[in-house]
């Protein structure tokens, strides 16, 4: 019987803290049985080897001042060694990468293809031609536009011109590489792919991220089991949260759940993510507001709990405010039977359809917002047949199995006689 070939996965978290790790850690779990899947990954404590459920995970130590960020995306010292031990030691067939910008860098994308393995990169974010969240495009006085300008100057753009001067040619060079290392560059989503490609950013296909349908945390999700645990009692609950960042939305979330509260007295938020000042400064917004008792923040929740209270929301509620690419918790919300009341700024009308599987809104309409959500809490039955319509569509499209298969076609078409 032939050796499985064996394919290695970069990315620069792997703890199920980010959507995009989150995705990463599914794709090796689909291939598992046709693959010898290992991932390549950093930790801030000392680097380490796990092996579980037949996949070995390398943890490479990084750690390093975030004003560095500009040269680390391209050339981080501390892990190059380990890379290219690594890539001798797995001797992979096929190489992809997936978000490597903030410690293994673009030049692991050279030291790949140096060992003699084809490159992969997933398009996960902005960060190719963005040195912070992308929301510079977002004109403030204009509604949802049909085809934006992404194209993007980072001297003049407030958040990046700063990162800029540390080192003004990273966007050429990390152009440069992605062209000279990356065999296909695939995007998670169209909007993501448009922003790429006005950018320069070399990229050949779009591929929806997956979820295993079969994973025991989305079968057992049980709403009942949350709402007795945080004792939310059975009224209306509106959910929002993930990694909470001011980009994110949540803080658009507490203002608009302040004009439903004053019409759903029985309505609570639940805002899910770990603590931090973000979360503290959403707790003061909620008490400035007079909804604090109404608010709740149940930290960061391990992945049952997390989808036990997805279960039991009535809605979720993802108000980004930049070029979120494809956020994975829609599809969470939905694989459960829950209408995503979402923005219209990135990828999330991709896999959320207006009026079909849920709401898109401009997430900076406070007034349309709570409309959205006081309608949809008015209707039970309109909810669940959202609901109904959003699970098929997580079944239908972005079932783990297919974005794997669409992989793998990839990786065989780059290697032949496998």
């Amino acid at each position: 019987m032939s050796r499985r070939p064996r394919l290695l996965l970069l990315t620069d978290a792997f703890d199920n803290r980010g959507g995009g790790e989150v995705i990463v850690g599914h794709l090796a779990g689909a291939l598992r049985e046709r693959w010898e899947v290992s991932v390549l990954t950093t930790t801030r404590g000392a680097s380490e080897v796990i092996s579980a459920e037949q996949i070995t995970v390398y943890r490479v130590h990084s750690s390093y001042h975030p004003r560095l960020r500009p040269w680390v995306a391209f050339l981080n010292p501390q892990v190059t060694t380990a890379i290219e031990a690594i890539l001798r030691r797995v001797q992979p067939t096929v190489v992809h990468a997936w978000n490597v910008h903030g410690h293994l860098s673009y030049d692991s994308l050279r030291l790949a293809r140096r060992a003699g393995a084809p490159v992969v990169l997933t398009f996960q974010d902005a960060q190719p031609f963005c040195y912070s969240k992308f929301k510079c495009w977002v004109n403030p006085a204009e509604p949802c536009p049909e085809r934006p300008d992404y194209r993007v100057d980072p001297r003049t753009c407030r958040s990046c011109r700063q990162h800029y001067w540390l080192f003004p040619p990273r966007n050429r060079v990390v152009r440069a590489y992605l062209r000279r290392f990356v065999n296909r560059g695939i995007s998670v989503s169209a909007a993501l792919w448009d922003a790429l490609r006005q950018n320069g950013i070399p990229v050949t296909g779009i591929i929806y991220n997956g979820l295993p349908l079969d994973d025991p945390a989305l079968l057992g999700a049980d709403g009942v089991r949350a709402r007795t645990r945080h004792g939310w009692g059975s009224g209306p609950l509106v959910v929002t949260g993930g990694r909470l960042h001011f980009f994110k939305g949540q803080g658009l979330a507490v203002s608009a759940f302040a004009n439903v509260a004053c019409r759903r007295p029985d309505a609570r938020l639940v805002v899910l993510g770990e603590r931090n000042a973000f979360r503290d400064g959403l707790a003061a917004q909620a008490a400035e507001l007079g909804i604090a008792g109404r608010v709740s923040f149940p930290g960061f929740l391990d992945r049952s709990e997390y989808h036990d209270v997805l279960a039991a929301a009535d809605l979720f509620l993802n108000l980004s405010t930049y070029l979120d690419p494809f956020p994975t918790v829609n599809l969470e919300a939905m694989a459960l039977g829950v209408p995503v009341v979402g923005t219209c700024f990135g990828g999330t009308p991709e896999a959320v359809v207006d009026g079909a599987s849920g709401r898109i809104v401009d997430p900076r309409d406070q007034g349309a917002v709570g409309d959205a959500v006081l309608a949809l809490l008015d209707e039970p039955e309109r909810r669940r047949r959202l609901g109904q319509v959003g699970r098929e569509r997580v079944a239908g499209e972005f079932a783990v199995e297919r974005m794997a298969a669409r992989y793998e076609a990839i990786y065989r078409e780059l290697v032949s006689g496998l």
